[in-house]
């Protein structure tokens, strides 16, 4: 008994120690990894302010590729956020949401995982003429538990291996990221019909299709010209429910007629990104150039077109498709 009541005291005394020493352990850890990336600052920003895209490089999403993922809408910039629930050990519970952004420079998140505590994280962009440098930190406040004080010393060396892997991840995508100009041009006065339409992102191409259809018979009927590329306004950017008219220049004013209505395009400065790829990426294209009236303090002052240069009938490759993404300012 006695053997049993030393061996107790001296474990109580080496707790007692170990406790002592982790309340004068330093009770805020910082991770800091760094990454040299052959893209533009703008195309490195694209990936991470736009938070679905974390998919294809984040290294906790690929920890888990059966976690369900929750996304606020809209799903970038400032206030967007996401949850996640998984049974991985090394993933778990939690969400993010991205308290500041400014294009091109910094992002900046806040995270929550849940009885793990929380911590803030940063991407702080260095733009140079061969690429950018990408700093990725992480800051948490462990409170005054001396025991978490301890993990404080560990976590570096195990979150700093999930960073590295995904700033590796991060630059491959970036470096693979079209490269999107913006650039301002002066929009020509254009007569145009057109006929309105509600559809998901999946059944654009078809609704488009049929549309133009319609306003091709139309135009001939009239003898009328077409005058140019066909292009399609959207009002509203909900993948479900897209807001959107599909449009025909002419070569005169024709009346309205039935569901297909007249209209003009006004002269007037345009915010304009040619983007070459699939239609199913040419959000790329809208975010850059929400991105440059951010930071140059630009408002649209209309609806968004898109102008459709490269006929698909006649180009079989999706990657050499032009399409002209066109904001009014």
């Amino acid at each position: 008994m006695k053997i049993l009541k030393i061996v107790g005291l001296s474990l109580l005394a080496l707790i007692a120690i170990i406790a002592g020493i982790g309340f004068i352990l330093p009770g805020k850890v910082h991770v800091e990894r760094k990454l040299f990336m052959k893209a533009s600052a703008q195309q490195v920003y694209d990936q991470i302010v736009e938070l679905r895209k974390w998919e294809e490089w984040s290294p906790w999403h690929k920890l888990d590729s059966a976690m369900t993922i929750e996304y606020s809408e809209p799903s970038s910039g400032v206030g967007s956020s996401y949850s996640w629930k998984s049974t991985h050990e090394n993933v778990g519970n939690g969400s993010m949401k991205i308290t500041a952004a400014e294009p091109g420079k910094l992002v900046s998140t806040e995270m929550n995982f849940m009885e793990n505590g929380k911590a803030s994280a940063d991407f702080i962009l260095k733009e140079t003429p061969e690429g950018t440098e990408v700093t990725w930190t992480m800051d948490s406040d462990l409170g005054a538990n001396p025991f978490a004080h301890w993990m404080g010393l560990m976590i570096d060396k195990f979150v700093g291996k999930d960073y590295e892997k995904g700033l590796a991840s991060l630059k491959e995508v970036s470096e693979a990221a079209p490269q999107l100009t913006v650039e301002i041009k002066e929009g020509v006065p254009v007569d145009y019909i057109g006929i309105k339409a509600t559809a998901s992102e999946a059944e654009i191409s078809q609704v488009l299709g049929t549309s133009y259809g319609k306003l091709m018979e139309y135009a001939m009927a009239a003898k009328a010209e077409v005058s140019g590329v066909p292009f399609a306004f959207y009002y509203t950017y909900d993948p479900a429910k897209m807001q959107l008219m599909a449009c025909l220049p002419v070569n005169k004013k024709l009346p309205s007629k039935g569901e297909i209505e007249s209209g003009k395009l006004p002269a007037g400065q345009l915010a304009v990104v040619e983007f070459y790829g699939p239609y199913e990426k040419t959000p790329q294209a809208h975010e850059a150039i929400d991105a440059w009236m951010k930071a140059n303090n630009h408002q649209p002052s209309g609806p968004c077109f898109e102008e459709y240069v490269t006929d698909p009938a006649t180009e079989k490759d999706p990657n050499k498709w032009l399409t002209r993404i066109c904001y009014p300012l």
